[in-house]
């Protein structure tokens, strides 16, 4: 899982959260969700499936990550520090919420803590492709810390 859900299951209860995001290799989860009637198309709440690629965070995310087991699935919750990391390409009102829950709720990331994991995040500063949509990850960085 990735986005806002999985700092509203781990870290604050009242982060408003629209869909549950989650990667998979397996297009059987996409078609899952579809028969089950969970897609966008189809509910206000939703599961939205993509690809491990969308999410752009910390090359040291898998080394943080928690998981839970229910039944025959694996659910693995990356740490809030980075899906905030992810959430700063887009650092939207609803991004910038989450920030503040998190804040709020652990004191963490402070500012040092997020220039050293963003440090190690080199890459996602570099130019975005010409197809792609391209965000200022560096302004994003100055608006949420002046």
């Amino acid at each position: 899982m990735f986005g806002s859900a999985p700092i509203q299951i781990t870290v604050d209860s009242t982060l408003p959260s629209a869909d549950v995001a989650v990667f998979s290799d397996f297009e059987t989860l996409r078609e899952a969700v579809e028969k089950a009637g969970l897609s966008q198309a189809k509910t206000t709440f939703y599961v939205q499936v993509s690809s491990e690629l969308n999410f752009r965070t910390s090359p040291r995310w898998k080394d943080r990550t928690q998981s839970a087991r229910i039944g025959n699935c694996t659910f693995v919750f990356p740490h809030p520090i980075d899906i905030l990391i992810a959430k700063l390409n887009r650092l939207d009102e609803e991004d910038l919420r989450a920030f503040r829950a998190v804040l709020a709720k652990t004191g963490h990331p402070t500012e040092e803590e997020l220039i050293s994991e963003l440090q190690m995040a080199v890459d996602l500063f570099r130019p975005s492709f010409d197809e792609e949509q391209g965000h200022d990850l560096a302004n994003n960085c100055r608006r949420l810390w002046p």
